[in-house]
């Protein structure tokens, strides 16, 4: 039995979280359930979407869905750890809306405490629960929400384009170069972007750049400049800008953050 097969179960019982962790590749139909959703992307990347927006949960990311919200999830590569818990109703601000943020050490660590409970329902009488507790106490210190949005190709054609940006984003690529390829006049290729992922092509080649360039400061020791030139950008001080306008950080402070 699926997970989403369990959710009434899940809504029902008085338990304060369930707790699953997995590593899948998978996709999550729109759903909802009466309990919040804390879950953490320990490698990879998800896809969220909430009220038609797309959203990117890098690696090292966390994202909180309010209780009764409908959403979709994709995760998007066999690799993919994600750690989950759906949690009664917590008052306080935080709770009460969508976010995405930057996982920092503490954090991390305290969600891999939970993975002792896995596929569990957990009661807040039950030992250990003191770091449970502390988790989402502490996730409430996170300031600033990462939003960055990802559209998602919905017909053959966009998909292959899609596809294409996502081999070569490391590459110069430029509008003459897509219409080329795809055998496009520049007019149609804009127009069928806009339409169907109402966005541009420089936008989307962005976008996905500094998805990537979020793993790469997650996951290796590479410098800033090297990350620059992989991800498709001569200048260090571009893609420095360019990070800050998507992230509100600068690469070195995005790496700081989620190393300490």
């Amino acid at each position: 039995m699926s997970l989403l097969d369990n959710l009434l179960e899940i809504d029902l019982n008085p338990a304060f979280a369930y707790i699953v962790h997995e590593k899948f590749e998978r996709k999550f139909n729109q759903h909802q359930h009466k309990k919040g959703q804390l879950s953490f992307v320990e490698d990879g990347i998800a896809y969220l979407t909430i009220e038609n927006q797309h959203y990117i949960v890098p690696a090292k990311h966390f994202f909180w869905i309010p209780a009764n919200t409908v959403h979709q999830l994709k995760v998007s590569h066999s690799a993919t750890q994600l750690h989950s818990m759906y949690v009664q109703p917590i008052n306080g601000a935080f709770f009460e809306k969508f976010g995405i943020y930057p996982a920092t050490n503490l954090i991390i660590q305290l969600i891999k405490f939970t993975e002792r409970w896995n596929r569990q329902y957990v009661y807040l009488n039950q030992p250990f629960t003191s770091a449970l507790q502390s988790l989402f106490e502490v996730i409430t210190l996170q300031e600033n929400s990462v939003y960055i949005k990802l559209p998602i190709a919905n017909s053959e054609v966009m998909e292959s384009i899609v596809n294409y940006i996502q081999t070569n984003y490391n590459k110069p690529l430029q509008l003459k170069d897509m219409t080329d390829k795809f055998n496009m006049s520049e007019r149609s290729f804009c127009r069928l972007f806009k339409k169907e992922l109402n966005t541009t092509f420089l936008q989307y080649l962005k976008t996905f750049r500094v998805i990537t360039a979020i793993d790469l400061l997650a996951k290796t020791n590479k410098s800033i400049y090297d990350i620059s030139n992989e991800v498709g950008y001569e200048s260090v001080s571009t893609f420095s800008n360019i990070f800050l306008d998507y992230t509100n950080k600068r690469p070195q402070e995005m790496r700081n953050f989620i190393l300490k």
